[in-house]
């Protein structure tokens, strides 16, 4: 396109003024490729099992699970249901800070029973922080994705030797029982040891001198973080500006104009469309780019 004006005129600044009139045209901004992905973003580190936890559905085999996985130990908890409702969700959280405590954060995807009025009361009464990861973006809830893909590799393992397990629950508990009795990769202890602080018998049982679990944390998120954000960036927005959302759901358009009406944090936004308001990931943004009306001064002489 530049060269092509610069065929018919020219004045100082033309192709500042082309990438301009380009970048801002509307048409192009609503069908341009998705941004790319922001720099991997951590949880903050925590100090002592159960301060946070994160929990996600599943469905195996024509069964209902409901997953929970503690940030600091890795510990996993599963629970067969019959219904996902809020209710039996609510029982099944009800019993399990019955063993454990009440954690201070518990994060989740935007399912209708997580989101529900019940559920919200429930976690205010129990003082309990409850974030919902944004919609269409389980890189934020990942402990839980990656707590709901160790279940189900483990099950599709079992599938070999399914005759020797007299019932699905007791196929639950062998893969528990040896997930949670391994040293984890990142704190180098096994979730039980971190839990009971002792190393449970196993016919494997090694006892060994590890590295402070926290270190371990840190030396590993470090090292990913680095090599993960080495050529990413995040592009960050203000309260009001005005942005391109990316759609979800299949539209013909790519991306609908909108609002930043809250900033959660670097990487969250609240944000207002003429059809929603929604919570979503700075990887589903671009930056909003309007036309001016300023005139194109064009000098009577020329410097040559």
């Amino acid at each position: 396109m530049k060269s092509l004006a610069r065929s018919h005129l020219w004045f100082p600044g033309i192709d500042l003024v082309i990438e301009n009139y380009v970048k801002s045209c509307v048409a192009c901004q609503s069908q341009a490729n998705s941004t790319r992905e922001s720099s991997l973003a951590f949880w903050p580190s925590v100090d002592f099992p159960f301060q946070r936890i994160h929990i996600d559905f599943a469905e195996y085999d024509k069964k209902n699970l409901f997953i929970v996985v503690d940030a600091y130990s890795k510990w996993i908890h599963v629970d067969i249901l019959q219904s996902t409702d809020t209710s039996s969700t609510i029982q099944c959280l009800e019993n399990l800070f019955a063993v454990f405590g009440l954690p201070e954060t518990c994060v989740s995807d935007n399912g209708p029973q997580l989101v529900s009025r019940e559920m919200c009361e429930f976690m205010d009464k129990l003082n309990i922080k409850m974030i919902n990861s944004p919609p269409y973006h389980p890189k934020s809830n990942g402990a839980a994705e990656r707590a709901v893909q160790v279940v189900k590799r483990a099950l599709e393992k079992q599938e070999i030797e399914k005759n020797k397990y007299t019932s699905f629950k007791q196929r639950i508990s062998s893969l528990l029982y040896a997930y949670r009795n391994t040293p984890h990769s990142v704190t180098g202890k096994s979730p039980s040891e971190l839990i009971f602080k002792y190393v449970p018998k196993t016919k494997l049982s090694k006892l060994k001198n590890l590295d402070p679990v926290r270190e371990r944390v840190k030396i590993y998120q470090d090292y990913q973080m680095s090599r993960v954000n080495e050529n990413r960036t995040v592009t960050e927005y203000s309260l009001g500006e005005e942005i391109w959302v990316r759609s979800v759901r299949g539209e013909k358009v790519k991306w609908f104009p909108g609002n930043i009406i809250e900033v959660q944090s670097p990487y969250i936004y609240k944000i207002r469309t003429d059809h929603e308001t929604r919570i979503v990931h700075v990887d589903h943004l671009r930056k909003r780019f309007k036309r001016t009306s300023r005139e194109i001064k064009v000098p009577n002489k020329l410097n040559l």
